[in-house]
């Protein structure tokens, strides 16, 4: 279908209101770009905006004909934006978009392909919320989208009341047309007002529990936000829609139950927000006054039914005792439970001791008392059995004794409502009152907990055939009742422990039994027949052949994937031969199946009904749940997750791991290497098998002699584990994924690389793993994507430290014993980016100690992992150890370019230096006002900076920065950072000359850093284009590319071999200063360290706009202070890359960059530090 063809008949229009919104505006429309449901209208509305808003929504109208930029509307709002924007839908369905939120690739194609299904008004989806620290499932979202779910309405389903949401939803045009839906204008909540309407409205609505939309978190408050009248105001006008709201529901004759149900969300949601943000003027007495007639319209005795601190919370409120009403509602979940029931009179109350007031207003908490649970396990028992085991309590009550203790279950078919009892098995486990039985304050005893759950353990067994007899096909929850202490309450199973559901997709004679959690992560089993099953996979010639059955009518079979370059569907309808018993045989073309990543998108086999266009996935039942094919010399994979049949196509016929043992620390491997493709034409001069990790850790590479041939060949290698040094080789913990590269030269001279992954042979495809341990690491092989070959090291903890219990005995009891032992005058302390790494300042300094005074000092680092390769001289210590604690009690001297933890007691006589990691640019301490913008994070940052006693500063502008960011008033050490000592000892042709050496770099070309800032995980672009620049560039330089770990494993340069080279792991970012004609950076603080060496600079910031917008702040001027070009694209890069060096431009920038941030260290700046640092030796 042509471009311009499809946009003929839009399923969905999608409306954007775009006000001021540059910051996160692209990211918003990228998503809709990215959708896989291809006929959507995009229709962007400027609700006067600033010039540059307009020009991004310009910008994506002309580059793509679903966009469309709606300019000069009146600023009236968002509301009035979206009701503009609903003139110009022509889309089946519509919905809405906040421009800085954005949507999941799949989240229309998951929507609309349940709104052609059912037909319902409107279908929902679950929301997720986010900012640049988390990513966290809304719980309003949780409540309202737990179970998906067809044609309900919200008179059966009062939780959608907490759907106020408008993103998360689309909406059928012809019913928001015929009930002439209209988004208030200038009024917060303008969702809400016609949420909540649309559902009683709508003849059915459909749930996805599935997160479609991603909603912002504010990161700082707004300016207007801040303004107390607005404020106040903003929260009378939430008050009026709840009004509103309340008269639509009498108007519409709802139900007594619904009614009731919107008061209860009133109570636990809405009132507690209005009231909590309210300020203490007149204005929110007028609030208070207004809240309070409402309350006096509730029934009474849903105040029985809201959390205890609540319904006290609102009695003080009736009698003006806002102070204690607000301490009640700030309360945490930990300290409601400290304040425990108890039984009076036949009845159970809660004491709340917040102040002397509340503790003369027991609470009775019989209807507010809530049974909670977690699922331990989920398993198929056996064939036909399904148990579930984990543990049910009523919190606030203890369940310390068997007789106190009763526990009964049902299962229920959410959809015909039929249920059946099952028996329960109660146990006794000691493990759930100390992981969950509230920890009671006490300093004698930290492990003493507040409640007993001993007697809380479950254990259920559900018989397949005999519930299936029962219930039918629909979709199963399991309910535990449970009476304790006189008390009885019930709960849905859920709230399950990490890695719980061993259970997952089964069939059971015809019918498939999908076991899974649903959007509150409450257990959820979907039993039903499949409409289209496969049953056989196989291939012949060229072909992949599919051989299965169907149960209903469909309109063909097709193979979809996600593009991964376009983030689009692309689908591919198959030929198929079907039989009159309703079997069917599909045979596929490998041309068809195409190329793909090995590590991103399958094929996956669905179905469309008649009249959708959305397909449906397949189930499959084979014999085994993976199976490796090779078809046309290269490896095809069918496998099956979650009863989905998908299919993998690599560009290679992968190496295989036939043979693995471990001797003692020596490993001995045998590898099929496949005889190379066609496609590979060039020489082959290497072959390698590489280890790499998943973080930034240097891989390791094992060069395969005799290297010439193309054959297919069996290697077998001996790999000692250990290095020359005696440092385990895999000693980063996580998963070291194993890979085949072969390196060859091409006609033109150029070298170029292919890397594949090694799988395991058939053979060990099931074989169980094995380990080999060095000390107290444990290393094992794994399997990754499609049976790939990988190995994953694990760090165990010391006898001492071996559980959680014991290292928090160690903490509370040990480390304050620890403080009465002598200082050890000769201890020294390292820690460099919080335990990551042995480098940076802190390096420097130990080195120059260790030049200069030898064994006179211990040595002691702080790591993560204790493996971390350091000098034999070196003491590794792990965090968190009580070795640990035991050296911050004992330790004369510290030195440290982060932060130690909060619970670090500086003792007197100890002396502490910190000498940072860099130059800020970015607002740091108390000027970043979203990371410490709450008094206890103030006083935290307080406690930390207060303990220094030594601050290296590397100019007069860092001195006057880290006053004001840490409140900083002891002693400055001015002399530069002892990193860069390198820089002036080192800058002599022999020593880069090593360097270049060491690194295996050629000798004659001169080299390009590229050095970017970290940017959030998922947002950072690499927008080199390596052709243009090889092409340009390759004669005279090479590149090296200096990225974080998130970025740098999920960039492939094969294809640049020996132009560019990834550095991103190696650990001394001096040297690679050192070796580079030229540096490109952005906005890091690496243009601070590289001036010293007075060489060329490049500022590749492409987005700029969006830097410039960060809401964490920064505190130069970037345009006016970087001392180079500006460059926003390839062609500009490497324009300035050929003309820089010779040009005198950017000579007097420089020259007062230098000045201002180099000012202090020219070689000296480690004996300088040493020097005042032990000069402190009898303070």
């Amino acid at each position: 279908m042509m471009q311009g063809e499809r946009w003929m008949n839009y399923k969905i229009s999608v409306i954007v209101p775009c006000y001021n919104s540059v910051q996160y505006i692209e990211q918003s429309l990228e998503s809709l770009v990215n959708q896989s449901l291809n006929a959507i209208q995009i229709i962007m509305i400027d609700d006067g905006s600033d010039e540059k808003t307009s020009r991004i929504m310009d910008t994506y109208a002309t580059k793509y004909e679903n966009f469309e930029a709606i300019h000069k509307i009146a600023e009236k709002g968002i509301g009035a934006a979206w009701n503009k924007g609903i003139q110009y839908a022509s889309g089946e369905y519509i919905a809405f978009v906040n421009s800085s939120d954005y949507l999941g690739s799949r989240a229309y194609e998951i929507m609309y392909g349940m709104a052609e299904h059912t037909h319902s008004d409107i279908v929902i989806g679950g929301i997720n919320r986010f900012n640049s620290k988390k990513n966290v499932k809304y719980w309003m979202s949780s409540k309202s989208a737990s179970d998906s779910c067809e044609k309900t309405h919200i008179s059966r389903n009062p939780s959608l009341l907490y759907d106020t949401t408008i993103g998360n939803k689309i909406f059928k045009r012809s019913f928001w047309e015929k009930n002439q839906f209209v988004f208030p204008e200038h009024l917060p909540a303008e969702e809400m007002q016609v949420t909540i309407p649309a559902h009683f409205l709508a003849e059915t609505v459909d749930i996805v529990q599935d997160t479609v939309y991603f909603w912002r978190i504010e990161e700082v408050f707004d300016s207007d936000l801040t303004d107390t009248n607005k404020n106040i105001e903003t929260l009378f006008d939430h008050l009026k829609t709840m009004h509103s709201l309340n008269d639509f529901l009498k108007q519409q004759n709802a139900s007594d139950e619904l009614i009731e149900e919107n008061h209860l969300k009133y109570l636990t949601v809405d009132y507690p927000a209005l009231i909590s943000n309210s300020t203490n003027t007149d204005s929110s007495d007028r609030l208070r006054k207004m809240i309070c007639q409402d309350l006096s319209r509730i029934d009474v005795h849903l105040f029985k039914k809201i959390p205890s601190h609540l319904s006290l919370a609102y009695q003080f409120v009736i009698q003006n005792r806002m102070a204690d009403a607000l301490e009640l509602m700030s309360l945490s979940k930990n300290q409601i439970l400290s304040y425990k029931p108890y039984k009076e009179k036949g009845h159970w109350y809660q004491k709340y001791k917040t102040s002397a007031v509340a503790e003369e207003y027991p609470v009775c908490v019989d209807d507010a008392l809530r049974a909670v649970s977690k699922i331990h396990k989920v398993r198929w028992n056996s064939t036909k059995t399904l148990t579930i085991s984990g543990h049910a309590f009523i919190e606030g009550l203890d369940s310390k004794s068997q007789s106190k203790v009763k526990m009964s279950a049902h299962v229920i078919n959410l959809n015909n409502k039929i249920q059946t009892d099952i028996p329960v098995i109660l146990g006794r486990d000691k493990s759930i009152t100390r992981k969950w039985g509230t920890s009671k304050k006490s300093k004698i005893n930290p492990f003493s907990r507040v409640y007993n759950y001993n007697w809380s353990l479950f254990s259920i067994n559900i018989d397949s055939e005999k519930c299936f007899s029962i219930l039918q096909n629909g979709k199963w929850a399991v309910f535990l009742t449970l009476t304790v202490q006189g008390i009885t309450k019930t709960v849905r199973i859920g709230n399950p422990l990490k890695g719980s559901n061993k259970a997952g997709f089964k069939l059971i004679g015809d019918q498939a039994w999908n076991v899974n959690y649903n959007g509150e992560w409450n257990l959820a089993i979907d039993i039903y027949k499949p409409d289209v099953l496969i049953t056989r996979c196989d291939t012949k010639d060229d072909l992949l052949i599919l051989e299965g059955k169907y149960e209903r009518k469909i309109d063909n079979l097709c193979l979809s994937r996600l593009n991964t370059s376009s983030s689009q569907d692309i689908t591919c309808d198959l030929e198929v031969a079907y039989t009159d018993d309703h079997r069917f045989i599909a045979s596929i073309p490998s041309h068809k199946l195409g190329e793909m990543n090995f590590n991103h998108g399958s094929w996956v086999l669905g179905y469309r009904l008649s009249g959708e266009i959305v397909p449906h996935s397949a189930k499959a039942c084979l014999k085994s749940g993976s199976t490796i094919f090779t078809l046309q010399g290269r490896n095809v994979w069918t496998e099956i997750s979650q009863g989905n049949l998908t299919i993998t196509v690599s560009k290679y016929q992968h190496p295989m791991l036939s043979k693995l043992v471990f001797k003692d620390l020596v490993m001995e491997i045998e590898i099929i290497l496949p005889e190379l493709p066609d496609k590979v034409e060039y020489e082959v001069i290497a072959k390698h098998l590489i280890f790499e990790p998943q973080g930034d850790t240097p891989p390791v590479i094992i060069n395969l002699p005799d290297t010439q041939g193309k054959s297919t060949e069996t290697r077998s290698l001996t790999i000692n584990c250990l290095d020359k040094s005696g440092h385990f080789k895999w000693y980063a913990t996580g998963d070291w994924h194993v890979f085949f590269e072969v390196e060859g030269k091409n006609n033109q001279g150029e070298i170029l690389a292919y890397k594949i992954p090694v799988i395991y042979s058939p053979s060990l495809l099931h074989a169980p793993s094995k380990s080999v341990f060095f000390e107290r690491l444990k290393f094992s092989t794994g399997k990754g994507a499609h049976g790939s070959l990988l190995f994953h090291t694990k760090l165990t903890w010391d006898f001492v430290d071996r559980s959680e219990r014991r290292q928090k005995f160690v903490k509370l009891y040990l480390y304050p014993m620890m403080r009465l032992l002598p200082i050890k005058r000769n201890n020294i302390v390292f820690e460099s980016f919080w335990g990551r790494s042995f480098n940076d300042n802190p390096k420097a300094i130990y080195e120059y100690i260790k030049k200069t005074y030898g064994s006179k000092f211990k040595y002691i680092w702080f790591f993560d992992n204790e493996y971390t390769p350091v000098p034999k001289d070196v003491i590794t210590i792990r965090k968190n150890s009580w070795r640990y604690f035991y050296y911050f009690s004992t330790a004369k001297y510290f030195v440290e370019n982060g932060n130690f933890p909060n619970f670090y007691v500086k003792r007197k006589g100890q002396i502490e230096m910190q000498t940072l990691h860099g130059t800020f640019m970015k607002t740091m301490g108390f000027d970043e006002k979203p990371a410490y913008s709450k008094k206890s994070q103030q006083d935290g940052l307080l406690r930390r900076s207060g303990r220094w006693d030594l601050l290296i500063s590397p100019s007069p502008y860092m001195t006057e920065i880290t006053k004001r960011a840490y409140r900083y008033k002891r002693s400055y050490v001015e002399c530069g950072f002892p990193r860069n000592d390198s820089l002036y000892k080192q800058n002599n042709a022999d020593a880069i000359q090593a360097m270049k050496q060491k690194l295996n770099l050629p000798l004659n070309k001169k080299i390009i850093l590229y050095a970017p800032t970290f940017r959030e995980q998922g947002k950072f672009d690499l927008q080199l284009d390596f052709d243009l620049l090889r092409d340009k560039l390759a004669s005279n330089y090479i590149i090296l590319l200096r990225l974080h770990y998130f970025v740098s494993s999920k960039i492939d340069i094969e294809n640049y071999k020996k132009f560019v080279y990834d550095v991103s792991a190696y650990p001394e970012i001096q040297d690679l200063y050192l070796i580079s004609d030229m540096m490109v950076t952005d906005y890091s603080s690496v243009m601070f360290d590289y001036a010293h060496l007075k060489r060329p600079m490049l500022f590749f910031a492409y987005d700029l706009e969006y830097y410039k917008n960060d809401l964490r702040g920064i505190y130069l001027n970037y345009e006016e202070t970087v001392p180079g070009p500006i460059v926003m694209n390839t062609k500009e890069l490497v324009q300035n890359v050929l003309t820089l060096p010779k040009s005198t431009e950017y000579n007097v920038k420089y020259t007062n960059f230098y000045n201002k941030f180099c000012t202090f260290g020219r070689g000296d700046s480690s004996k300088e530090a040493v020097e005042r640092l032990l000069s402190q030796h009898s303070k």
